[in-house]
């Protein structure tokens, strides 16, 4: 009929997701053989307990708004673990306090930082990890070999899936590998297509035995945005 139409209702979405916190933490040799969706949902109940305001999903069964970088390998440790998480409400201080001691021994928040803007993934900016790979009674390095394989990315690597083995050139995601005094010191570029394990360097590369790579606690020391020669930290990417 006639006269004023009603208002339309328009439904807010955009506000919840522009509070936002960044999270880096270490995880240690007590929880180094949990697997990547068992540390999920270690995070999930964390957060319920810590009653942070985080963002759901919409839908018949919203999940939390939270993002990871590239899993850890199970059996390593980390100073560099990342995960990106919505909030429903302005970020305060007090969050990250509760969720500190909301958190199992074994997982420990290094460094966070509050964002509002939109940015890549984790997965897409971390384009490069530093591993640490320690040395143990049994395994020597050989200096000519190390530098062998670092400057001639080229590696044939074995990888077994639904028990169908192929040779995968792994090599191009070598950076760099060097001798240090903690052992090897591995940087390692990862992309979307792929990545290579430090195991598998030292197995297909090195010809290091299986039974002496297992207990190894190859340890990530780092994970950055490299930018030509420059490599960024992810906290400060938001």
């Amino acid at each position: 009929g006639f006269g004023r139409k009603p208002k339309r209702i328009i439904k807010q979405t955009t506000a919840p997701g522009t509070y936002k916190v960044r999270v880096r933490y270490a995880r240690g040799i007590k929880l180094r053989y949990l697997s990547h969706l068992d540390i999920i949902r270690t995070l999930y109940r964390a957060l319920r307990r810590a009653e942070l305001p985080v963002a759901y999903s919409e839908g018949f069964h919203p999940h939390i708004k939270i993002s990871f970088g590239q899993p850890l390998p199970l059996g390593y440790t980390s100073d560099a673990e990342y995960f990106d998480l919505q909030l429903s409400q302005p970020y305060r201080e007090e969050y990250i306090t509760r969720l500190k001691v909301a958190l199992p021994s074994g997982l420990q928040i290094t460094g966070y930082k509050s964002y509002f803007a939109n940015v890549s993934s984790l997965t897409k900016q971390l384009n490069l990890a530093r591993y640490v790979i320690p040395s143990i009674d049994g395994i020597s390095y050989d200096p000519e070999h190390v530098a062998r394989i670092s400057s001639e990315k080229s590696l044939l690597v074995s990888r077994t899936r639904n028990e169908v083995e192929s040779q995968v050139d792994a090599g191009k995601f070598i950076e760099n590998l060097e001798l240090s005094d903690k052992g090897l010191i591995l940087d390692v570029s990862q992309t979307p297509d792929g990545l290579i394990k430090p195991d598998e360097i030292l197995i297909f590369g090195l010809g290091i035995d299986l039974i002496l790579v297992k207990p190894l606690a190859i340890h990530r020391s780092g994970q950055f945005y490299r930018s030509g020669q420059r490599l960024i930290e992810p906290l400060d990417l938001v």
